[in-house]
């Protein structure tokens, strides 16, 4: 009597594909989804930090903190924080101090009209009682080049994600001579694992000390990032 072996090899594929196929899915589901699971922790702890650009933040509080004749005393609070999710190498921290004489004008003059306003632009300020300063002045300016931005000896300066790092700074200000002060923090850094980029000192045509690479910018100048911060404070 002849064998059905069509009928034979159905029967077997059909109790193998009730088990093992499905067997054999599961068990690819679960190392697709172990794969997945493992790319995406990779992805988000090492990767994905790796490819951003470091975050640091600035904050300066000026106040006065004690007058002695016409002199009064200012303490500033200069504050770093690294916001991002890597470590920050700071190369160098400037500050600027300038001092304002304010052209103030008598609020009893009736013919002191207030600006007009047109449309055709981005922006607009405007003081009615207070015309362009009558002294603006650099009276106090300071540079730091920190490991890695100076081929001398210096400091380390560095933050983990998270850390932060604060600074305080004392001036003296003749407060019969101006009105108010503004001081400028101009702070450049990098990522902890980027080659060092050398930094130099130089004043501009406001006589404000800046930090810019000391060579020519190369491929090397795309690793650091500056951050500018600015405060004023009255000496009323």
């Amino acid at each position: 009597m002849p064998t059905n072996h069509s009928a034979s090899k159905t029967s077997l594929l059909q109790r193998w594909g009730s088990s093992e196929v499905l067997n054999l899915i599961q068990a690819f589901a679960i190392l697709l989804a172990g794969c997945w699971a493992v790319y995406t922790f990779i992805y988000q702890q090492q990767i994905q930090p790796a490819l951003e650009p470091p975050a640091l933040t600035v904050d300066c509080r000026l106040e006065k903190v004690g007058t002695q004749g016409n002199i009064t005393a200012i303490k500033a609070t200069i504050t770093r924080k690294n916001v991002g999710q890597q470590g920050i190498r700071i190369l160098g921290l400037a500050h600027n101090l300038r001092a304002v004489k304010q052209n103030l004008k008598s609020a009893t003059v009736p013919d002191t009209p207030i600006e007009p306003l047109h449309t055709d632009i981005a922006s607009f300020l405007s003081n009615r009682y207070i015309g362009p300063p009558l002294r603006d002045e650099v009276v106090a300016r300071g540079a730091s080049l920190i490991h890695g931005g100076t081929d001398l000896e210096a400091s380390v300066s560095e933050l983990n994600a998270g850390e932060s790092l604060s600074r305080d700074l004392l001036f003296f200000v003749d407060h019969q001579e101006f009105d108010s002060v503004r001081i400028k923090i101009q702070l450049i850094y990098q990522k902890m694992d980027d080659a060092p980029v050398v930094l130099r000192l130089s004043s501009d045509a406001h006589d404000e000390i800046v930090m810019t690479p000391k060579t020519p910018c190369t491929f090397d100048c795309n690793a650091i990032s500056e951050t500018d911060f600015t405060t004023d404070l009255s000496l009323w």
